[in-house]
C-alpha cells in the first residue's frame, strides 16, 4: 500500500547524534545513525526552515531512526530502529520487533522527547499529533548514494531518489535545519 501518492521526502543520511537525560536511573542515552523521512510538504519541506507546512495546512510524515551505535543507560541499542507515522488522527510509534523488552522500553523512552510523544505539538504550531499507540514491527531502512527506502511493517513504505545538485553527482543538502536535531539533511522525492 502506498503511503501517500506524490509524497515528498526529506532524507537524512549520515551521522546523527542525540543526547538527553532525565531524573530516572540509567536515563543517559546516546544514539548515532541515520534518519529517513518523507512528508506531505513540497520540496523543500518548509517546516525545515521554521515555516508552516506547505502547500497544505498540515505536514503528515513517516520516518525512522536507524541506530548504528547507541545505548540507553546500560541497555545496548546497536542495529535497532524506531520511527513514527504522523497522520490526521495522530502519531503511531513503531519500534523494531527484534528489540527485547529492555530495548523496547529504552527506545520508547528515547522516542518520547525526540518525537514529541508527550507534547502533541511537535515542530509546527497549530498541528497537534497525539500519540495514538505503539507497534512492534519489522523496520526496513536502507540508503545509498542515490536514495533511500523505508518500510514500517508490511504496508507503510516509501522509496526516494535524492535531488542531485548542480554537478549532477552530489545530493542537495540542507545544513542546520530547524526541525530535526541533525547536521545534514539530504533532499529527495519519493516514487512510492
Amino acid at each position: 500500500m502506498k503511503l501517500i501518492q506524490l509524497l515528498i521526502v526529506i532524507a537524512i543520511v549520515g551521522p546523527a547524534a542525540f543526547w538527553s537525560s532525565d531524573k530516572q536511573a540509567n536515563s543517559i542515552w546516546h544514539i548515532k545513525g541515520s534518519l529517513s523521512e518523507a512528508c506531505s510538504c513540497s520540496v523543500p519541506c518548509t517546516c525545515n526552515f521554521g515555516e508552516l507546512p506547505s502547500p497544505h495546512p498540515y505536514c503528515y510524515s513517516m520516518y525512522s531512526y536507524k541506530i548504528d551505535k547507541g545505548h540507553h543507560g546500560d541497555v545496548p541499542l546497536d542495529g535497532l530502529k524506531f520511527g513514527s507515522m504522523d497522520a490526521r488522527y495522530g502519531r503511531m510509534l513503531y519500534i523494531d520487533e527484534r528489540a527485547n523488552e529492555a530495548q523496547r522500553a529504552a527506545l520508547a523512552q528515547i522516542a518520547e522527547p525526540l518525537l514529541g510523544l508527550k507534547d502533541p505539538v511537535r515542530f509546527y504550531p497549530g498541528q497537534s499529533m497525539a500519540h495514538i499507540g505503539t507497534r512492534y514491527v519489522e523496520i526496513a531502512q536502507e540508503s545509498d548514494e542515490k536514495g533511500n527506502h523505508l518500510k514500517l511493517g508490511s504496508d507503510r513504505e516509501f522509496r526516494a531518489e535524492y535531488i542531485m545538485g548542480r554537478d549532477g553527482k552530489t545530493p542537495v543538502v540542507v545544513k542546520n535545519n530547524t526541525t530535526w536535531a541533525i547536521d545534514d539533511a539530504i533532499k529527495g522525492k519519493t516514487s512510492l
